[in-house]
């Protein structure tokens, strides 16, 4: 265990050494784990860094103590553009504070933190982001334990964002919402963007459980996964 610990650490240093002198255009950890301690390592070094577009931190077990120095370092950095969390266990106060961070953050366009355990006030604050953000065109925050409080709140901001070009959630997040066809058909409406492609992650079971009119307002606008 002592070993792979100081493999993780040598790791992280060799990676910050890279961050230091902006040699590094991409973070990507895979085979390797690196907790809230090597999330707030490489934040840290992020702050001043030009070089990087890519934060990709899935899987990585980090909390909302390790989500907290994430949004800190968003509020400084002005180089990454894609920013993936999903598969960690940030909560809902990790994504009140990346959400925060992200009103003022007009660098990054995508945006993954699915399966975070994030519940309502989580979507709320990310709802509440996605009104003033114009930079963000891909957002998934599918898989989380969202109800219907956060769904509506999501759904009400897309009235208002047109920045937003695909935007994930799942078949049993979308069930949520009472009459969820009247919903999204109204939600469409709005859209004056022909190029505008939402895109609801569903379950094999989508034509036994969807509305049949919903269908038909999905089927017309937004790509379907089966």
């Amino acid at each position: 265990m002592s070993g792979w610990c100081e493999d993780e650490t040598k790791h992280i240093e060799s990676v910050i050494q890279e961050l230091h002198i902006n040699r590094k255009s991409c973070v990507v950890f895979t085979n390797h784990v690196i907790f809230d301690f090597g999330a707030i390592k490489i934040t840290d070094a992020l702050h001043t860094n030009t070089s990087v577009n890519c934060l990709h931190l899935v899987s990585q077990n980090i909390s909302s103590h390790g989500a907290s120095s994430i949004a800190k370092m968003l509020c400084m950095n002005n180089s990454i553009q894609n920013l993936y969390l999903c598969c960690n266990h940030i909560g809902s106060s990790g994504a009140q504070e990346i959400a925060e961070s992200l009103k003022s953050n007009q660098t990054i366009t995508r945006v993954s933190i699915a399966y975070n355990n994030i519940c309502d006030d989580g979507a709320v604050a990310v709802a509440e982001m996605m009104k003033v953000n114009k930079s963000i065109t891909r957002l998934f925050i599918e898989g989380n334990n969202i109800g219907r409080r956060g769904i509506e709140a999501l759904l009400e901001a897309l009235h208002v964002n047109f920045s937003i070009t695909k935007f994930v959630l799942t078949q049993t997040e979308l069930l949520c919402v009472p009459d969820a066809s009247t919903t999204i058909a109204r939600l469409l409406a709005r859209n004056t963007k022909t190029e505008m492609k939402w895109r609801f992650c569903v379950l094999h079971s989508f034509n036994k459980d969807i509305p049949s009119d919903l269908i038909r307002h999905i089927s017309e606008f937004i790509d379907i996964d089966y």
